[in-house]
């Protein structure tokens, strides 16, 4: 469903489409995305977040000969610095937040960066899609950009189910309420 969204998208007057994958795991969604922007004919770039290092390096390598594809070893967060990743005990849903569903105590150091200072003023001039599944850092994500006023600049959303990853996290499990009243307010 999410896909026939951006097929519709492609009927707006647009010369370049800017795709965010936030939390890319195995590159799906970018790999559907270029197969139907190359059907469409339209030009992209895409910028992929990817927190764990061994999905980066395997994503790194899937997309080195796409040169409108760049794959970031970033968390997206609400501060730029360095953060834990706490790794889960299944393939994905590792999170920067402890207390998730099926997260261990094991963890890696990586960059952490707020998406709004990563995509910086020329976000108000593009055509943007934005999908994310960060694992509970869709928190700091939609407050990072609704602080910013950016959530007018993206003509697309797409994301897991609303919070559900924000109920597994304690820590942040009490902004669940506001994170869907944020959403209603803002129309995304």
């Amino acid at each position: 469903i999410m896909w026939t969204h951006i097929m519709n998208l492609s009927y707006m007057e647009m010369n370049k489409i800017f795709y965010y994958d936030l939390g890319v795991y195995q590159g799906t969604e970018i790999d559907r995305f270029i197969e139907i922007m190359s059907q469409l004919n339209l030009e992209y770039e895409i910028h992929g977040f990817e927190a764990l290092p061994k999905f980066y390096n395997a994503l790194k390598n899937k997309y080195e000969d796409k040169k409108n594809v760049h794959i970031h070893n970033l968390i997206i967060g609400s501060e730029t610095g360095q953060k834990p990743l706490y790794l889960s005990n299944i393939p994905q849903g590792h999170s920067i937040y402890r207390s998730k569903t099926q997260c261990t105590d094991k963890f890696v150091m990586v960059d952490s960066v707020k998406f709004t200072d990563f995509v910086g003023e020329k976000f108000k001039t593009q055509k943007n899609i934005i999908k994310f599944n960060i694992e509970g850092a869709e928190w700091d994500l939609v407050r990072d950009i609704v602080s910013k006023g950016y959530e007018q600049y993206i003509s697309l959303w797409l994301g897991a189910d609303i919070g559900c990853d924000i109920l597994k996290c304690k820590e942040i499990a009490h902004h669940y309420k506001e994170y869907v009243n944020i959403l209603k307010k803002k129309k995304i």
